[in-house]
């Protein structure tokens, strides 16, 4: 069984996720708009007509559950081999990197928790943010007793360096920053990349709305 997952930025057109392998389904959410919206395909919607492009749920008038027939812009289907020959915005590739460290600011090692009830601190260098910010993770090590927890980032004031500016999705104590994860897992592909096989997102609409983020789950059957 193979499986992969993570989030994205919505653009509000088609996005192609070079996932690596051709998943048997997939499973798509935005995590932030009003409707809740979600889509879900697999192989066996793709056998008739009425599901082809799979289905999708959301709450704009009521609950609604619409089926996503051929020419409908639902989840498709992706054997990849597109090389980039600029930046895209249209296929995306896994972005794993650790953000600690910048060209321009250095390398974050500290978190300094100033509101538990507030959930907020700051880091002791600022942070690149065209990499970090809400939708970012974090694993600290806090400096008493040495536990190990990851946490969200919420919110990014500024650049993450004064007082408070860092909101996360629990109350970690100050400690040493082991990771920094990107706001994306999925971002745009750079030139001369060759996109792996993945999935389409042809829908525009309430679960691929641009500014707002999504996630995905994509995988295959055992058998």
């Amino acid at each position: 069984m193979k499986y992969a997952h993570g989030t994205f930025n919505g653009t509000g057109a088609a996005l192609y996720f070079g996932i690596g392998f051709l998943p048997d389904w997939v499973y798509v959410q935005n995590l932030e708009d009003a409707d809740l919206a979600q889509y879900f395909w697999n192989i066996h919607m793709e056998r008739v007509l009425e599901t082809a492009h799979g289905y999708r749920h959301y709450t704009a008038a009521g609950s609604l559950l619409d089926p996503l027939v051929v020419g409908d812009l639902g989840i498709v289907p992706y054997e990849g081999g597109d090389v980039m020959t600029a930046t895209s915005t249209t296929y995306l590739v896994k972005d794993d990197a650790d953000y600690r460290t910048s060209t321009t600011y250095g390398t974050i090692t500290t978190w300094t928790l100033g509101s538990s009830a507030n959930r907020t601190g700051n880091w002791n260098l600022e942070a690149d943010t065209t990499y970090v910010g809400e939708g970012s993770r974090m694993l600290v090590e806090e400096d008493v007793g040495r536990a190990h927890k990851w946490v969200g980032i919420n919110a990014l004031t500024s650049n993450g360096e004064q007082a408070n500016e860092v909101t996360v999705s629990r109350s970690v104590n100050s400690g040493k920053v082991l990771a920094l994860r990107p706001m994306y897992d999925y971002r745009g592909a750079t030139v001369g990349v060759k996109i792996p096989a993945g999935f389409g997102l042809l829908a525009v609409d309430v679960v691929n709305v641009s500014g707002e983020m999504g996630m995905f789950e994509a995988g295959t059957y055992d058998a």
